[in-house]
């Protein structure tokens, strides 16, 4: 399957609708064939097999729930917000002791009840989702899941997000088409001599991206060369750029991880010990 977005030829030049890209396509398939063009010239799409697209689809449930908690706990705090009461967080428990605070109303109590109730059917839909992504996981990525957990901060679950978006590190032959694939590699503009980096890159899959910045201070903070790496990149630049200075970082880490199958060169071992035996655990329940 071709993908249109990488060739240039196709969505730059003239007018663009379904019956014009089709017959572009077909030309340049046939050059492609007959003319023998390079491979970059025809770049095509990665179809993931099926257990990686169950993977795939299961943490699509776990963001939609996620989603829906967020919105509710949105929702509940907008109820104290209406008669000026402050919440100290937006956590189950607080939300709870706030609620008996006198200026609330019997609608607004009705209002925060049933709140109450739907956020904890979400927090247990999560809850399950998660232990049936972790359980998959360590069955249908078993080496991978084992090499990964060795960064601090990487969990299972996260681990299980970077294969689920993956699904075979040998379609990459170097460090840096992964991290583009993964939305974390800038976009440089280069035009008369001149070079110019951009934002990130947005064509690709995001979710390991989301996932790593919640590891970075677990990373960092249990890195030796991670918290050197960070003060050298702080000093004069943007939070946002030194924080995706430090995704790359991990998944130029990862590439290697995979690419060589050893585990992470400065793996806390007491941290990798415990994180082995909860995936043992895992696999034991699974089975």
């Amino acid at each position: 399957m071709a993908h249109a977005q990488g060739m240039r030829k196709l969505y730059d030049t003239g007018k663009k609708t379904d019956r014009v890209d089709a017959k572009k396509l077909a030309e340049r398939l046939r050059r492609h064939l007959l003319d023998d063009d390079p491979e970059h010239e025809f770049p095509e799409v990665w179809i993931p097999d099926a257990a990686t697209e169950e993977m795939r689809t299961v943490f699509g449930n776990y963001e939609f729930v996620r989603r829906q908690l967020v919105a509710t706990k949105n929702r509940l705090a907008l109820v104290f917000r209406r008669r000026m009461i402050q919440m100290p967080d937006y956590t189950e428990p607080s939300i709870r002791a706030t609620r008996e605070d006198s200026r609330l109303r019997e609608e607004d109590q009705f209002e925060l009840d049933l709140g109450l109730e739907h956020l904890a059917l979400l927090e247990t839909q999560r809850d399950t989702i998660r232990r049936r992504i972790e359980r998959r996981a360590v069955e249908i990525y078993p080496g991978e899941i084992r090499l990964l957990v060795s960064i601090p901060g990487i969990s299972v679950f996260i681990a299980a997000a970077v294969m689920a978006e993956i699904g075979t590190i040998d379609r990459f032959r170097t460090p840096k088409r992964l991290s583009t694939y993964l939305c974390a590699a800038p976009t440089v503009d280069a035009s008369g001599g001149k070079q110019r980096i951009g934002g990130l890159n947005k064509r690709g899959r995001k979710r390991t991206y989301r996932f790593l910045l919640q590891a970075l201070s677990h990373i960092v903070g249990n890195t030796t060369p991670y918290a050197q790496f960070l003060e050298r990149k702080r000093r004069g630049k943007a939070v946002c750029k030194v924080r995706a200075a430090l995704v790359r970082k991990t998944i130029v880490a990862i590439y290697y991880i995979l690419k060589n199958k050893e585990v992470y060169r400065f793996s806390n071992d007491a941290l990798y010990c415990r994180k082995l035996k909860e995936i043992n655990r895992l696999v034991s329940q699974a089975a």
